[in-house]
């Protein structure tokens, strides 16, 4: 294990084995049994599910249920569990480390190593940041087309696109710098979302009445194929809804989490309770969407193909009525407004972390950084009309190729040290699915590479 008579030495870690929790992370207050203690355990987990749970998601599962029907309804199981596991090793690492996963690369491989880390990720965030803006005013649409009675181009002419993002980042802005403390307002906002998203998708579930041999049928894994006479099936979709869905910054962030909560060694069994609700929530959502799309609008004979799950949404109006509609819009826009938020704070807390000015989200660096994901990503979307230029996304995919191994190798890497034994000691099982998440991310990755090489 690691000393901490001496924490300059290269390859030592701040645990304290003598009182079973870091010297300087806060021990959580004392564990309450039963369904108050139950509560208090929750938080993490689901702030990862509610960045992950973002527009691009939202449309990848719709497209995969328009594109497959219920044949891939196992997928978002498989991905979840996956992710649950991940997010329970995360958090395992940011309770036996004193330092952020961040500091303790640059503390034992040096600052470049933890730098260069940050910046990646920055870029990646601010760039997809740029498409959260563009799917908030999309999200929008509906409703406004109800509320003024016009078509929504019309609607967002004369700078009406400019004043929703404005309002919409300076409102995030002002909780980013109004709070002293920046985690408890952040939790509540998130699950408040997550179960606006799970409502407004469970009602659309309501109207379509899937049946129930059907979906037994989707959760058992199987291989489709198209049907006679038409264009292979569009494969991509999936690899896009796995690389959505296995969020590697977002596991890598629950470790940050997890000390703004004040949890410490002693509370490993609530994080696990908090990682198979908040993902366990972030599957069932994934999973109502594209059984929704696959009752709704799958046709085999005549496969149909949409952009974005606006459009998606338009078509439940003919058969639901406008309600539908706004339901599922309302689900669309908490899903990018809590990808919005999360996703900067991710890029702006990695960075300044990485650059060793703190990886708390309470400090001024990290307020700062994250306030400049915001602002490029609504300089972007607004000089591009609303819209995310496609160059802005191709540099985000290129950049999520390098990204996402660089994570997932800095966790293996973290995760092997020998001084991590006694009560500090990893599993096996958990090493298991960082390894098998470590083939996935790396397949993932290469898919993105050969999408954008050869497509």
């Amino acid at each position: 294990m690691s000393q901490k008579n001496d924490p300059s030495r290269s390859g030592s870690s701040s645990i304290d084995p003598g009182t079973g929790t870091s010297p300087t992370t806060p021990a959580s207050t004392k564990n309450i049994n039963g369904f108050f203690g139950w509560y208090r355990s929750l938080g993490p987990a689901i702030i990862v599910a509610s960045v992950v749970l973002g527009p691009g998601s939202i449309y990848l599962s719709s497209a995969i249920g328009v594109e497959f029907g219920f044949a891939l309804l196992w997928v978002p199981l498989l991905t979840t569990v996956l992710m649950i596991c991940l997010v329970i090793l995360a958090g395992r690492l940011g309770v036996i480390y004193d330092r952020t996963l961040l500091e303790e690369l640059a503390h034992r491989l040096g600052r470049p190593a933890a730098a260069f880390t940050g910046l990646i990720v920055f870029l990646i965030t601010t760039s997809f940041q740029t498409a959260n803006n563009a799917a908030i005013l999309f999200a929008v649409d509906p409703i406004l087309e109800m509320i003024f009675g016009q078509p929504a181009n019309e609607i967002r002419g004369g700078g009406t696109s400019l004043v929703i993002l404005v309002i919409l980042n300076g409102f995030i802005l002002a909780v980013l710098f109004g709070f002293k403390r920046l985690y408890p307002p952040m939790e509540k906002l998130m699950i408040a979302l997550v179960l606006v998203m799970l409502v407004g998708f469970i009602a659309n579930l309501v109207y379509a009445q899937p049946a129930l041999q059907e979906i037994g049928r989707g959760l058992i894994p199987s291989i489709p194929a198209a049907a006679s006479g038409q264009p292979p099936l569009n494969w991509t979709l999936v690899v896009g809804f796995l690389g959505t869905t296995v969020s590697m910054a977002g596991v890598f962030y629950q470790s940050y989490l997890v000390k703004e909560k004040g949890w410490s060694i002693r509370d490993v069994k609530s994080g696990m309770t908090d990682s198979l609700l908040g993902i366990g929530l972030l599957g069932l959502i994934s999973a109502i969407i594209m059984t929704t799309a696959a009752v709704v609008l799958h046709n085999p004979e005549e496969r149909m193909t949409f952009g974005s799950a606006v459009e998606i949404a338009r078509q439940l109006e003919p058969l639901f009525g406008p309600t539908a509609v706004i339901l599922f819009s309302l689900g669309l826009f908490a899903g990018a407004f809590s990808s919005f938020m999360i996703n900067a704070m991710i890029g702006g807390t990695l960075l300044a972390d990485g650059l060793g000015q703190g990886g708390r989200i309470d400090q001024q660096s990290t307020r700062m950084f994250t306030a400049g994901v915001l602002l490029l990503g609504m300089t972007i979307a607004l000089v591009s009309g609303g819209t995310a230029p496609e160059i802005v996304i191709t540099f985000a995919q290129a950049l999520t190729v390098l990204g996402l191994p660089v994570l997932v190798l800095a966790m293996v890497y973290l995760v092997t040290r020998r001084e991590l034994n006694g009560s500090y000691a990893i599993p096996f099982w958990m090493k298991l699915v960082l390894y098998i998440g470590t083939v996935a991310v790396v397949i993932i990755a290469v898919s993105i590479m050969f999408n954008l090489l050869f497509t």
